[in-house]
């Protein structure tokens, strides 16, 4: 009996899987996808499912979106990251989203494909939003805006086209309350490509993995960098790309 022929999709499936598990340095890291991606959850990694009709660009998201949870499994410590996060209020956003620019950051300055693939992500989640300067000043994303910022910082790729008019209504404030702190960061990721045995290309810090003084520092000087956000409302989520 014949056998049914092999999807289309399972090449692409298969060397995303092994690209994921190499950057994550987890060899069992398991690859699923289904309608919930992208979720991390442990060493299980939920993407969305690849569309039958799959074109250069919806590879390089779903690719992306593979990179940042390998990216975290391998460069981000919970442990470290929770003794420094604020307590409460909005400092803990913003403090969760300049460690998710830091970890991204270790692979698009070591890797131009994961950059590339990376890019593809932010640019496909800001391209499905709507930018509003009333909304925007009434409750100011500073998480979004401090992490496009050190992004930028980080790697010298721009806010996306639809972010830049967002970023640019809170520059000069922001530079002026912590760009000092900002420019630090950039001390912060330092990354060398390495060798092992049976791994391949793998990254390695430098320097420390979180918890940074100079990120605590901005954190607590931006916790209010908008003086007309309330400081009773309830602190944004980070933006989840996809």
């Amino acid at each position: 009996m014949a056998k049914n022929p092999e999807s289309p999709l399972e090449p692409f499936k298969r060397a995303l899987a092994h690209a994921a598990r190499s950057l994550a340095e987890t060899p069992d890291l398991e690859i699923v996808y289904s309608g919930e991606g992208p979720l991390l959850t442990g060493n299980r990694a939920v993407l969305p499912h690849p569309p039958r009709d799959l074109t250069p660009a919806d590879a390089a998201r779903i690719r992306g979106l593979a990179d940042q949870m390998a990216l975290r499994i391998a460069h981000h410590d919970p442990v470290a990251h929770a003794r420094t996060r604020p307590p409460s209020g909005p400092g803990q956003p913003i403090y969760d989203s300049l460690e998710q620019a830091r970890i991204e950051a270790i692979g698009a300055n070591a890797m131009g494909g994961v950059k590339g693939n990376l890019k593809a992500v932010m640019e496909h989640a800001w391209a499905r939003r709507v930018f509003n300067d009333v909304e925007a000043m009434a409750n100011p994303p500073m998480a979004e805006v401090l992490s496009l910022m050190v992004r930028e910082r980080l790697t010298g790729e721009p806010p996306p086209p639809m972010a830049k008019a967002l970023v640019d209504m809170f520059r000069g404030e922001v530079e002026a309350k912590a760009g000092a702190d900002l420019d630090r960061l950039t001390g912060a990721v330092r990354v060398r490509p390495a060798r092992r045995a049976g791994a391949g290309e793998r990254l390695q810090e430098d320097v420390r993995p979180a918890g940074l003084p100079a990120e605590a520092r901005a954190v607590a000087r931006l916790r209010h960098a908008n003086d007309h956000a309330d400081s009773t409302h309830a602190p944004r989520q980070p933006l989840r790309l996809g």
